[in-house]
């Protein structure tokens, strides 16, 4: 849970602890208290949220991140 709240805390410095354990629990299937590279996948994929370890030059270009 640390390590996911640094993360969080690093995309939205405004974020409340409640706020971080209320996605940090979405993530938690099982509830053990760690998110594993399954319960992550499973979470990506209902979500339909796409993973690619490529980048082609196009998108490292034009990309950007807002919030």
């Amino acid at each position: 849970m640390k390590e996911f709240a640094s993360l969080m805390k690093s995309i939205d410095t405004t974020l409340e602890r409640s706020e971080v354990e209320y996605i940090f629990n979405k993530f938690d299937d099982d509830k053990d208290n760690t998110i594993s590279f399954e319960e992550f996948t499973k979470w990506l994929s209902k979500n339909d949220v796409v993973m690619s370890t490529k980048i082609s030059s196009n998108e490292a270009r034009t990309s950007s991140i807002t919030r």
